[in-house]
């Protein structure tokens, strides 16, 4: 009973460390990843602490910055792909041609963008994400060198990244950012992009963020009108994609598998102490041979040990079941979580078990190992009739069993509030009727509306017949919705 107990919580309290520390802890999977720092601008005034930076700041910035040894700028969008068998449509990422040299990433196949891929007019040569190149293209080598139409115009297979590598995320093929930063003055066009830089050797994080703040200022006194209120705020991809409502759940999450182990903990004494209640003449022959206090306590917190032991591998085999359920559950392709948040029982976990362990024994075997140390030799030497009864473990069982209904009751309420939010969350109503609300999502390629006043012509006769329909009581339009 004891092995099974022990077992359930440290199971548990495993299983949520495994998914905290792939949270938090595990991190991306690059060369000294630790370097690597995603930049945003900020508007605090207006609570905005994660903004994408205008190409045209960019620009400024590579230019005055010394902190980095490169900074890529890129932006998600959807990518349509003809010239092999069949046209299909990936989620690609364009990007700086300088991408894969700043993230240290060699290509698998071929060869990532070089120096001028990236410039204004340039073709639209493309890089493919592994299990696009297995799964859309059969693994098939020839692909290199490969003419194909890229969102309608003509471009090239240059390579193939290297397996589980799909950096910002989800990525299914890369394309070159060709936008000219200087095509639009600042508040009147130009992309917001998603920055990432690695450090410089010797610079820290600290001093790339005191020259960040230098550099806001400038461009912000340089350019009042775009740029009020700006800053630049350095984070790590771990912290950009922490939400604190996310740190509060997995901070509750935590709390309530340690409650659990507790739990556990209690039960595992009780059931101790009653087994220690048989044994007090051998604690007391020990004190009378001339044991000390610690030597009657050691072979309790050993027996202790021994059952937390049996309980870690039983709940290493549970964590290792629940772990692979969960991240299986919420594999990107389900939930779009990030691709470094990997779930799984590996060396940490297992250190963490060990540790968790000798804690819970200890835990465990502390109240029966003081409660024989405490033992009354004469007393018990006295009397050849007394067995359990020679301890008086009543009121420290009580205790344990007054913790134990504690925690239950706090972890129970815990769970029908987190049971209600969900409820709730399913349950969420808009302020307005959805049945008769639809939507449409358009791109149009720069090689049909190569002038932005060709696509803002496009909208605005979409808008128009979008709202001359007889159906439709009103149509919009959005960038984002």
């Amino acid at each position: 009973m004891a092995v099974v107990v022990l077992a359930i919580g440290i199971g548990l309290c495993s299983f949520m460390f495994s998914i905290i520390y792939g949270v938090y802890f595990r991190g991306l999977s690059l060369p000294e990843a630790e370097s690597v720092l995603e930049v945003y601008e900020t508007r605090v005034e207006r609570n905005q602490l994660q903004r994408g930076v205008p190409i045209q700041n960019l620009a400024d910035v590579r230019e005055r910055q010394t902190s980095f040894e490169g900074l890529v700028g890129s932006y998600g969008g959807t990518v349509n792909v003809a010239g092999v068998d069949e046209p299909i449509r990936l989620q690609g990422s364009f990007t700086s041609a300088n991408t894969f040299s700043v993230l240290r990433v060699e290509p698998f196949l071929g060869r990532g963008f070089a120096p001028g891929d990236d410039a204004p007019g340039a073709p639209p040569n493309i890089v493919l994400a592994y299990a696009t190149w297995r799964d859309r293209f059969g693994g098939d080598r020839t692909i290199l060198g490969r003419d194909v139409r890229v969102n309608g115009e003509p471009g090239t297979v240059i390579g193939v990244m290297p397996e589980g590598f799909d950096y910002p995320g989800l990525i299914e093929v890369w394309l070159p950012l060709r936008d000219d930063p200087l095509e639009f003055v600042r508040g009147q066009g130009g992309r917001y992009l998603s920055v990432t830089g690695r450090l410089a050797d010797g610079v820290t994080r600290d001093q790339a963020q005191m020259e960040m703040a230098r550099i806001a200022q400038q461009l912000e006194a340089e350019h009042p009108s775009f740029n009020e209120g700006m800053g630049i705020r350095l984070y790590t991809p771990v912290e950009a994609n922490m939400e604190a409502e996310l740190n509060l759940i997995f901070g509750a999450m935590m709390f309530a598998v340690v409650c659990v182990l507790l739990v556990a903990c209690a039960n595992v004494a009780s059931l101790l102490l009653a087994r220690a209640s048989m044994r007090t003449k051998e604690a007391g022959l020990r004190v009378a041979m001339g044991g000390s206090r610690l030597q009657v306590m050691l072979p309790f917190f050993a027996e202790a040990l021994v059952l937390a032991a049996a309980g870690a591998l039983l709940g290493v085999l549970i964590a290792w079941v629940g772990v692979g359920w969960f991240d299986e559950v919420t594999s990107p392709a389900r939930t779009g979580r990030p691709s470094y948040m990997l779930f799984q029982i590996d060396t940490p976990i297992l250190l963490f078990v060990v540790a968790i362990a000798v804690l819970t024994a200890f835990i465990a075997g502390v109240a029966p190992a003081y409660q024989m140390s405490r033992t009354d030799v004469s007393t018990i030497l006295k009397d050849e009739a007394r067995g359990s009864s020679g301890l008086l473990v009543g009121r420290l069982t009580r205790g344990l069993v007054v913790v134990e209904v504690a925690l239950s009751v706090a972890l129970l309420v815990g769970a029908g509030l987190m049971t209600k939010s969900i409820v709730n969350v399913g349950r969420t109503t808009y302020p307005f009727e959805t049945r008769s609300v639809f939507t449409a999502r358009v791109g149009l390629f720069p090689s049909d509306y190569p002038e932005v006043q060709d696509r803002q012509r496009f909208w605005a006769e979409l808008s128009e017949e979008l709202g001359a329909l007889p159906d439709a009581s009103a149509a919009g339009l959005s960038e984002y919705l």
